[in-house]
C-alpha cells in the first residue's frame, strides 16, 4: 500500500468570487503503483462529513473545498491519504481547522 501523504500545508484564496481553501501535501512512496489522493473534512465536536473529494490533479496530492461547503461549521479536521490496488495509506491528520466567520466581515 501507500506511504502516508505528509507536509500538508492550507491557505485559503479567493477564486472567481468564491473562497477556496486549498491544501497541498506531499506524497509519499507509491509502491510502483498509480495512486490516487483522496480528502475528508469533518465537523468538529459531530465528526460529521462535510465533504469527501479527490486532488485537482491526479498524479499530485492538491485539493480545494469551497469554504461554502464547510458551512455552517466553524471548526472542523481534515483527513489526507493515498489509495493504490494494494490499499490505502495511513491517514494524514490536520486538525483544530477554524474558519473565521465570513458573514460578519466588512
Amino acid at each position: 500500500k501507500p506511504s502516508p501523504l505528509n507536509n500538508c500545508t492550507i491557505k485559503a484564496s479567493l477564486n472567481q468570487s468564491s473562497e477556496i481553501l486549498e491544501i497541498e501535501c506531499v506524497a509519499g512512496y507509491d509502491g510502483g503503483l498509480k495512486q490516487d489522493f483522496r480528502l475528508e473534512a469533518y465537523e468538529a465536536g459531530t465528526n460529521s462529513l462535510r465533504v469527501n473529494t479527490t486532488s485537482i490533479i491526479p498524479e499530485s496530492p492538491i485539493f480545494r473545498i469551497p469554504i461554502a461547503d464547510l458551512l455552517p461549521a466553524t471548526h472542523f479536521y481534515l483527513i489526507a491519504y493515498a489509495v493504490n490496488a494494494k490499499g490505502r495509506s495511513e491517514v494524514s491528520l490536520l486538525e483544530d481547522i477554524m474558519l473565521r466567520d465570513s458573514g460578519k466581515q466588512t
